[in-house]
């Protein structure tokens, strides 16, 4: 039997202000991976102001002085990026196989040993978790992904125009089949637990929810609604929701309408129109103004809880406030910009649009003072 190589597998974590996450997963996955020789961890800290740094600098200084662990900091970025952040600590890994471990999840004992089984078996792969949900759906561990340290280099990496949550792997994974790697989902489910936790978690440190100022709907159908965002930059965005369940409900079934009602919970909502209509907004007194292409300028006096149109056949919006559905809609948002992306990246054949790898900006460390540029 011809021997196994060991591959340098080096577990790649990204944090912003998840330490009650790290404090958790990080000790454990160390633990977990011991009994294998060439794995290392690199922990990115985005700009995190929870104590991250104080904490690894004290509980894991054991890990940092055997080399077995490396931090890096950056103070740079203002908001959460996921492709930004990836392509930063993809970049700062060395090994042959790169793992994305999220802050919140546990690798499980001796995944370390699968991957490079794995790898072993057949070096034209990656390695995933099920994102399509053939086999299963978690939500929380769709961010497992490892794969050839070159690969990364020549797919481009994460696509960073891809700003907020959802669809950032999607592209990724349809790049490493780009270069003709082939997709292996992990089905161990020992290698796929993580801390659960509410979408809030996911997306409160990125740059939507800093700059959101407030969210109305105005419902139209039984199953369409206009949704509209207004961002403290002035901007907006808006679009017409449907929810594809009570649309399909109110259609009869007939041979051109074969397709299931809904394929999984993402799907239950989509934009008419694919993407969003951008434009600006003023605001005079309570009277706000909204202007883009098409029309030119629609008018509403604001008030506590709903837009007033100023001419009447203008339909108005109420102003959206439970948590919960705000968290929904930031999500949708996000995942709905990107999905767009994701289209447009998508030539043919399978085939994805070029990109650079980016991942840029300034770092240190193990705690030093001399700055690396990335």
């Amino acid at each position: 039997m011809t021997a196994l190589n060991l591959y340098k597998i080096c577990f790649c974590t990204v944090s912003m202000n998840r330490l009650h996450h790290l404090k958790e997963t990080l000790p454990a996955n160390i633990l977990d991976n011991a009994s294998y020789p060439n794995a290392s961890f690199v922990l990115l800290d985005y700009n995190s102001s929870d104590g991250t740094e104080a904490w690894v600098k004290s509980a894991m200084k054991q890990h940092i002085d055997n080399g077995r662990l490396i931090y890096y900091k950056t103070t740079e970025p203002p908001y959460f990026h996921r492709s930004h952040s990836r392509n930063m600590v993809f970049q700062l890994a060395s090994g042959d196989i790169l793992c994305n471990i999220d802050a919140d999840n546990f690798t499980g004992s001796g995944f370390a040993h699968y991957v490079n089984d794995q790898f072993n078996r057949n070096r034209n792969i990656f390695l995933a978790a099920d994102t399509l949900g053939r086999h299963y759906f978690i939500r929380d561990v769709c961010g497992r992904i490892c794969f050839w340290k070159q690969d990364f280099t020549s797919t481009g990496g994460f696509d960073e125009t891809m700003d907020g949550y959802g669809e950032e792997d999607i592209d990724f994974i349809g790049r490493l089949k780009t270069v003709g790697r082939e997709e292996t989902v992990i089905l161990n489910m020992e290698f796929l637990n993580a801390i659960q936790h509410d979408n809030l978690e996911r997306i409160k440190h990125e740059r939507t929810v800093a700059l959101l100022s407030h969210i109305y709907i105005s419902h139209r159908t039984p199953s369409t609604s206009h949704i509209l965002f207004i961002f403290h930059d002035r901007t907006f965005h808006m679009g017409m929701l449907r929810d594809n369940l009570a649309h399909h409900a109110s259609l009869l079934p007939t041979l051109e309408n074969t397709q299931p009602l809904v394929s999984s919970a993402n799907d239950r909502y989509g934009l008419i129109e694919e993407t969003w209509r951008e434009g600006s907004w003023t605001k005079e007194g309570n009277r706000v103004s909204f202007r883009n292409d098409n029309p030119p300028e629609t008018s509403y006096l604001q008030t506590e809880n709903a837009l007033v149109p100023v001419d009447d056949d203008v339909p108005g919006y109420f102003d959206v406030k439970d948590e919960r559905m705000l968290t929904e809609a930031i999500c949708f948002h996000s995942r709905m910009k990107n999905t767009a992306r994701l289209q447009n990246n998508k030539i043919s054949h399978g085939q994805m649009a070029p990109i650079s790898v980016t991942g840029k900006g300034n770092v240190t460390r193990n705690f030093s003072t001399k700055t690396i540029y990335v």
